[in-house]
């Protein structure tokens, strides 16, 4: 190669490498600085039984919403007896236990009716503060994230997160913390989930990594695990956690999402339909080094479902799996409430009155499509 062609080569590998440089931006994600919308939902008093402080469009019939830079998948409709799943802002800090079986616990109810009004917590008791070292502190919002495991679809997750403009990044960190629900069944169960309390139990959250061009990428970490050195232990942290990814792997990424996975799952048949462990999680200050390339729709690859939106087809009875009863309630397709009821393990819910069609049978925090159908199978 002659010295022409090679100080042409040189310049212009020089060339990219500071164009590159210089469109390449770290973005932190701050709900703390962010407008009021997420921090005037701090209402309600976490002293009493109605929870409050969450985004007050949690069940407004929103499929999506955006804090600074960042998108975030979210899915929900009609009130809060029906659902929400996906994303959704918290403020209130509530690191309480709302199980019935709690030791001291401060609502009312069986099984775990008490989080209904009060999921709206993280148990290192606030989101992360701006300021450097950063802190957990009272009254700063954080994300609230719910595996809606029923809406996945073969190219979206339930719980997205995308920057604005289909811009590429490079996924550097996170901060994950526990969310009370999960933490406390783990310990105590929570009417549908038990304790996770034998040897070989865990609790994990699966990340994903959405590239322009290849495979996708997979990491975890574990919430809760039984610790079989230390007789019924359960390992679980309240603290806010940093989860740290080799940018130079996880790069050129067009979104993450993110999935569980309970050694308490409910199965029916030869159905698997998610953990009965409650699928929360929280998060903040995810950190990304935006390349300032856009994905390509000719690069545009389907990510592969984890669960295909179906429902349970039933006859006359539903057999609720359970660990100690709680409230049922059933909806048919017109969001109208056609059975509210309460059971008990092993109940089974009786729907022979009930006209064949499509219902959601909402139970601990699962909503489930279920189709009853006619004693000839059609």
């Amino acid at each position: 190669m002659s010295k022409k062609i090679y100080n042409f080569w040189l310049v212009f590998a020089i060339a990219i490498s500071l164009s590159w440089t210089a469109s390449a931006q770290t973005l932190v994600l701050d709900i703390s600085g962010t407008p009021s919308i997420w921090t005037d939902s701090v209402t309600g008093n976490p002293s009493n039984c109605l929870g409050g402080g969450f985004w007050n469009d949690t069940y407004g019939n929103t499929t999506g919403f955006q804090i600074g830079s960042f998108k975030f998948t979210h899915n929900s409709g009609f009130d809060i007896y029906s659902y929400w799943g996906g994303f959704t802002t918290g403020a209130n800090g509530d690191s309480r236990c709302y199980n019935s079986n709690c030791p001291g616990q401060v609502c009312g109810g069986s099984g775990s009716e008490g989080w209904i009004h009060n999921q709206w917590g993280v148990m290192a008791g606030g989101g992360l503060s701006s300021t450097i070292p950063i802190t957990a502190t009272k009254g700063v919002p954080y994300l609230i994230s719910y595996w809606d495991y029923f809406s996945e679809t073969g190219s979206t997750g339930s719980l997205k997160i995308e920057l604005n403009g289909d811009s590429l990044f490079n996924l550097s960190e996170m901060y994950i913390c526990n969310h009370p629900w999960p933490y406390y069944g783990n310990i105590y169960g929570d009417g549908f989930a038990r304790p996770l309390n034998q040897p070989g139990d865990y609790f994990r959250l699966y990340i994903h990594g959405i590239p322009n061009s290849g495979s996708e990428l997979i990491d975890s970490i574990t919430l809760e695990h039984y610790d079989v050195n230390v007789p019924n232990y359960i390992s679980q942290s309240p603290n806010w956690q940093k989860k740290s990814f080799n940018s130079r792997l996880w790069s050129s990424l067009k979104g993450v999402y993110f999935t569980m996975k309970s050694t308490d799952e409910l199965v029916i048949g030869n159905t698997n339909y998610g953990p009965n462990t409650a699928v929360y999680f929280c998060l903040d200050k995810v950190k990304v080094i935006k390349t300032g390339f856009v994905a390509s729709s000719s690069a545009l690859q389907k990510v592969k479902s984890v669960a295909e939106k179906k429902s349970v087809q039933i006859i006359d009875f539903f057999p609720i799996v359970s660990y100690s009863g709680g409230e049922v309630i059933l909806l048919n397709e017109n969001n109208e409430e056609v059975l509210h009821t309460n059971v008990k393990a092993g109940d089974k819910i009786n729907l022979s009155d009930l006209p064949n069609g499509n219902y959601r049978l909402k139970h601990g925090s699962k909503i489930i499509p279920i189709s009853k159908i006619d004693k000839g199978g059609k």
